[in-house]
């Protein structure tokens, strides 16, 4: 995986124009929770989080990204966690998963 890693060249060209807008229009914070300002639902009802959902598990539920490039999903990932270390105190973690072909 590592030798894998290293042979990707992730820069600034590679964000599409749909993920800079994704990042751009910022987070929004929801009953505990950081959600990407894109992503988070106009109201409660549109998905309302299950009484045994955590935190962790509706900001994935929301979150979640889907990109086609791994590059690009490593490219975004990197500045989203630029930007949420910008915004907020406290550390993040941003999940990045790959289904190989």
């Amino acid at each position: 995986m590592r030798g894998f890693l290293s042979g990707l060249h992730t820069h600034e060209a590679l964000l599409s124009p749909e993920l800079s807008s994704v990042l751009s229009a910022g987070f929004v914070e929801e009953k505990g929770c950081v959600l990407l300002a894109s992503q988070a639902p106009d109201t409660d009802s549109a998905f309302p989080r299950a009484a045994t959902q955590d935190e962790t598990g509706y900001e994935c539920y929301i979150n979640h990204v889907h990109v086609e490039s791994l590059g690009e999903a490593l490219e975004f990932a990197r500045r989203l966690n630029k930007a949420l270390a910008a915004t907020f105190a406290g550390g993040f973690v941003v999940v990045v998963s790959f289904d190989w072909p």
